[in-house]
Order: C-alpha cells, then structure tokens, then sequence
C-alpha cells in the first residue's frame, strides 16, 4: 500500500483541501491518504481559538466520504508540538508501506524545510508531493537531495484565514467549506461565527 500523508492545521478545512486530496488520488500518487490536523505547529501558531478537537472532528466531516482517505488524530492524541518525521516513522510501523510514504506539501513551504525537524533524516524517508499552479515559483534548491513530484492541481480561490475572516464577519461560507463543516461552524460558534446551523 502507497501511503499519502497530508497533514495541516485544517483550521477550518475547506473546499481547496478536498480538491488537492482527489487531484492526489487521480494522479495515482498514492492508494490511501492519510489526513493529519496538527495538534501544534513547529514553525507557526495556529491563528485561532478553536480546540484540536474541534479541527478534527471538522476534518472528518470535511474528508470522511472520501473513498481512499482517513483522517487521523494521532498528532492530537500525542500533544504538543508535531513533527513530520515522528509522524512518518509512526505511519511507516503502522502500514507498513510498499514504498516511501509521500508528504503533501505546499510550494509555499518548500522555502522552510530545512528548518523541519530531522530534515537530513527525513528527506531520505519519503517523496514530497509539492502542490501549486505554477512549477516556476519553487524554490528546488531546497529540495536538493529530495525525491519530489510537483502536482500542478487547480487552485480554489479560498483559504482557511479567508474563512475564518467571513465567519467573523457574518457572512456566508457555504460555497468554501461542506455542508457538515458549515454546520459544525455556526454550532459551535466558531470563529465568531453566529446562528445554530
């Protein structure tokens, strides 16, 4: 089995996740993917109050429909900090994989890897799957030594900061977010968001 792990904030999770988990699947990157909220970020805080539980539990209404993903709590049920690297090697003893595991990144942060934790010992452990709209944009001289793909998938025009801000706002994030997520939202009040659902 090729394992795919994707891992985030998912501080909301939203449509342009889902989108990057179908095009990853249709590409055959990979059998299964593995979707990881974080518990805590190395590299950033996470830039509302929601709980890790609530990011999780929206992450399974966001992607559990989806055939060959599951979304995984183990980064949350560990605490503090997590780290790509402990991750993988769990997901290594757990799958035992046929291949290297592939790590979905943005190109975004491809800039930043050698700052990851392990990052000698990790670039040798899997294959990045590095997504964007445009190839020209990456910064590859950080992934000298790395094995890659770029997966040139669409891009939605939506991000979880952009959500949050609507939600705060009062306005609607019906066409960013599913249905579930939506509910889960204005349920639990989240992001300032207003109503019962």
């Amino acid at each position: 089995m090729r394992i795919i792990c994707f891992g985030g904030t998912f501080d909301p999770p939203h449509n342009g996740h889902e989108l990057l988990i179908r095009e990853a699947l249709a590409a055959g990157l990979g059998d299964l993917v593995a979707v990881i909220p974080v518990n805590q970020p190395a590299h950033k805080q996470i830039a509302s109050s929601s709980e890790p539980a609530d990011r999780l539990e929206m992450a399974v209404r966001a992607f559990g429909s989806i055939k060959q993903c599951i979304v995984d709590g183990r980064e949350i049920e560990r605490g503090g900090v997590s780290y790509t690297y402990e991750t993988v090697l769990e997901l290594e003893r757990q799958y035992r994989p046929t291949e290297k595991i592939s790590v979905i990144a943005g190109y975004d942060l491809v800039s930043g890897f050698p700052s990851w934790k392990n990052w000698e010992k990790l670039k040798q452990r899997v294959r990045f799957i590095i997504a964007g709209r445009d190839s020209d944009e990456l910064n590859v001289s950080s992934l000298s030594g790395c094995d890659w793909v770029f997966l040139d998938n669409p891009r939605l025009d939506v991000s979880s900061r952009m959500i949050r801000e609507k939600c705060a706002a009062g306005e609607e994030i019906s066409e960013y977010v599913s249905p579930e997520v939506a509910w889960y939202i204005k349920s639990r009040g989240l992001y300032g968001a207003q109503g019962s659902g």
